[in-house]
């Protein structure tokens, strides 16, 4: 084309994105090059466009998602790409898969609302509000503010054992404390107002912050039951927070004629099981709740069980193994810019619900916006004509394929960025911000093999391998050897 024109090769600028063809090829002749590599499928959209068959095209149609969302969004810093590059790879895949089952299960089930949650409903509303155009799905779709602590004591309809379990249940860590103070705070009860009945059971002033023992907690459970006067109290505050929940759902919509879903994220599955008691016990139609998972001891209960996209390990269907990846990332981003439900006020002729704070800071301060931003742009570019792909084909193993190989093997960048998200975890003012990864010390080398062996990789909430790679490689190395012995000591054992 040079010759053919005869333009000196200097003269011309070629862009490409084939390092052979374009670049080496174009310089050997004396082009002036520009390599333009990002239009190149990353490798997490390799993966997806890899299941193009099995999905009936929409993984490859993520996949271009995907591409067009990084090509989109701008980043300022390595930081910001991290953040956008694994949210348009591997978690918006993730979300939007959901949602694209949540819309199809509504469609076939007939409902005509859908509730969307706080917080974690937020961000999937937005998703869903985008797809129902492209799909010209007619669903109403709406937010509801909720949370399990604003729900947990309307729920109790009668002071027994099954009722007090969620009670009793450590929140969010299965090293959370679960004290005198715990127990009773959920149930809205000064400790101080019933001192001398807590000392009648062995629980002095001093005992109140520290982790019940199992007897404890059986004799604390007793006086809660037995004692006539805290089991009348219980009931009383628990009838007055359902009654201004109902007012709230009644307020809402809930409690029409329409048939509705709910839509919540949350392994527990406690949100579908406290809105279901209380409108059964207001005798109001119960939702069909429908989730991304449900883990392990999900209460069991009269209440219709909710119906999962991923897997229900209760059950022992779906995609099981490794789930812990998958519930992080979904608790993680699943968040809302503003803060968490801890109550409901009434304000006129209507009800609002109380803030723990009107802004969610930390999320905001770590860039929650960008990602925020790729998950959108990746939904309005999400090709949907059912003439090209099926938009309701099953994608999960694509997703959850993408995300493996994030978790396993991030760099160093993502490691960093993602291993600093400030997730909340557990019930309001119980909750706390995990450290999901951080490079290793050499104290964490030895660590394992000293009394207690509280070695930080047993934790529930830490990301092994995002530790591994942000830690040096001598350390890392002698790390690896030192689980690998620890795994072979605990097979030779048991």
């Amino acid at each position: 084309m040079v010759h053919c024109e005869g333009v000196i090769p200097n003269l011309v600028s070629y862009c490409g994105d084939n390092l052979w063809s374009d670049v080496r090829s174009a310089k050997r002749i004396g082009l002036k090059v520009t390599p333009f590599l990002n239009a190149k499928l990353n490798r997490y959209e390799e993966i997806l466009d890899s299941y193009s068959w099995t999905t009936e095209g929409l993984s490859s149609a993520m996949a271009g998602a995907s591409r067009l969302a990084r090509l989109t969004v701008s980043a300022s810093s390595s930081k910001q790409e991290a953040q956008r590059d694994v949210t348009a790879g591997v978690i918006a895949p993730i979300l939007v898969g959901f949602v694209l089952w949540v819309l199809a299960r509504a469609q076939k089930l007939g409902l005509k609302r859908l509730y969307f949650v706080s917080r974690d409903g937020q961000l999937l509303l937005e998703i869903a509000h985008r797809l129902v155009k492209k799909l010209n799905f007619d669903c109403e779709l709406c937010y509801l503010y909720g949370s399990r602590y604003a729900w947990l004591l309307a729920s109790i309809t009668n002071v027994d054992e099954e009722h007090l379990s969620e009670i009793f249940r450590s929140s969010g860590n299965v090293d959370s404390v679960v004290s005198v103070i715990t127990v009773l705070s959920r149930l809205y009860i000064n400790p101080k107002a019933i001192k001398s009945e807590l000392v009648s059971i062995g629980l002095t002033e001093k005992d109140w912050l520290r982790a019940l023992s199992t007897d404890e907690r059986q004799r604390l459970e007793q006086l809660l039951i037995k004692d006539k006067n805290i089991h009348n109290f219980i009931l009383q505050q628990a009838e007055q927070k359902r009654l201004l929940m109902i007012k709230y759902l009644k307020q809402e919509g809930m409690l029409n004629a329409t048939k509705f879903g709910f839509v919540d994220v949350g392994a527990g599955g406690s949100s579908h099981y406290f809105l279901s008691s209380v409108l059964s016990a207001c005798k109001e139609k119960l939702p069909v709740s429908l989730y991304p998972y449900l883990g392990e001891g999900v209460l069991e209960n009269q209440f219709i069980r909710p119906e999962t996209y991923f897997f229900d390990m209760g059950t022992n269907l779906g995609f099981c193994q490794d789930y812990r990846l998958l519930l992080a990332i979904m608790e993680m981003v699943c968040v809302a810019d503003h803060g968490s439900v801890v109550g409901y006020k009434e304000v006129g002729e209507g009800v609002e619900p109380i803030l723990k704070n009107v802004d969610n800071e930390p999320v905001i301060n770590w860039g929650y916006s960008i990602v925020r931003e790729t998950i959108c742009c990746f939904t309005e570019n999400l090709l949907l004509d059912s003439s090209l792909v099926n938009p309701w084909a099953d994608v999960r193993a694509a997703t959850i394929e993408a995300l493996k190989v994030f978790g396993s093997n991030p760099s160093f960048t993502e490691a960093k960025v993602w291993g600093n998200f400030p997730m909340e975890v557990g019930l309001e003012h119980e909750s706390f911000i995990p450290c999901l990864a951080r490079s290793y010390t050499w104290k964490d080398l030895i660590q394992p093999f000293l009394p207690g062996n509280k070695a930080v990789w047993r934790q529930i909430y830490w990301w092994h391998e995002g530790a591994l790679a942000l830690t040096p490689l001598l350390l890392r190395t002698a790390l690896k050897i030192s689980i690998n012995f620890q795994q072979l000591l605990n097979t030779a054992f048991h």
